[in-house]
């Protein structure tokens, strides 16, 4: 059994990778990201630029964001950029300061 490192509506962190829910559009499955496919991550404040009324899927051609309906009313995202591909998985933690302190 896995340790949960942080868990919320739609970001878990456990010992071996991130998994981001509700992430491929239209099965609703979820996105698995293990630790060592993660190159870095970055917490970044979310503007009508770069998302925050992006419900699901990418405002641009590089972030995917997965799906929360939430995501309006937050003010911090999380992406995450990937060894070996141009797309950025992206999410909106429901306490992002608390999953960017266990991703550290």
């Amino acid at each position: 059994v896995m340790a949960m490192r942080y868990q919320d509506s739609t970001l878990e962190i456990d010992e071996t990778g991130v998994i981001l829910h509700t992430y491929y559009f239209p099965t609703f499955q979820a996105k698995r990201l293990p630790f060592a496919s993660i190159q870095s991550f970055e917490v970044f404040h979310l503007t009508i630029w770069n998302g925050k009324w992006r419900i699901w899927g990418s405002n641009n051609c590089f972030r995917w964001y997965n799906c929360d309906c939430g995501r309006p009313s937050k003010r911090e995202g999380i992406c995450f950029h990937m060894h070996g591909t141009g797309i950025e998985p992206a999410c909106s933690p429901d306490i992002p300061e608390e999953a960017a302190r266990v991703l550290e």
